[in-house]
């Protein structure tokens, strides 16, 4: 536990400083009155405790968004999203392990045709596939995709239908496993 602890903290201080660092970066998407990074952790974390284990930047339906990775104190691993312009919850979804009851009893699109579909769409290499549960209970692949053209984009494929739910390019990420 005390590397989770160290790993926050570090976190937390890589956060202020590359925020500051990053703000020409986004600067075309962020707005002077927008929340920083630290109100929107705040509010990310006040949902379940725990610590924030990484945190990506990134643009959905027009609006900047922080999804933080969050590790809840029960173990449970849980995506918070808050928007930078309010620092209002955004979405909320747990994630899980393909063998999850919670996922594996619900899906009927298996993870090759997941990805397939994302790479039709969006042509390049596959960094990363995550399992979810939505606050609904419905299962979903997150697919981040490195695109061939450049740039990385994270997608979301409902795991019943096998139908991209949500398609957004993430502009940075910092921590765990980025």
């Amino acid at each position: 536990m005390k590397k989770l602890h160290y790993a926050g903290a570090a976190l937390i201080l890589g956060c202020a400083v590359a925020t500051s660092a990053m703000a020409d970066h986004h600067g075309e998407y962020a707005d002077a009155d927008d929340k920083t990074l630290a109100q929107c952790l705040q509010v990310a974390l006040d949902v379940f405790g725990g610590e924030a284990l990484n945190v990506e930047y990134k643009m959905e339906d027009g609006d900047p968004i922080y999804d933080f990775d969050i590790l809840a104190p029960d173990g449970v691993r849980w995506e918070v999203e808050v928007n930078a312009e309010n620092a209002m919850i955004w979405e909320i979804e747990r994630e899980v392990d393909a063998s999850d009851p919670m996922f594996a009893d619900h899906a009927q699109v298996d993870e090759d045709a997941a990805v397939a579909t994302v790479l039709a769409m969006f042509p390049g290499s596959v960094e990363s596939v995550e399992y979810g549960i939505e606050t609904d209970g419905s299962p979903v692949y997150e697919v981040d995709v490195n695109l061939a053209g450049g740039g990385e984009m994270n997608v979301e494929v409902d795991a019943v239908t096998g139908r991209i739910t949500e398609a957004n390019p993430e502009l940075w990420e910092i921590g765990e496993g980025e």
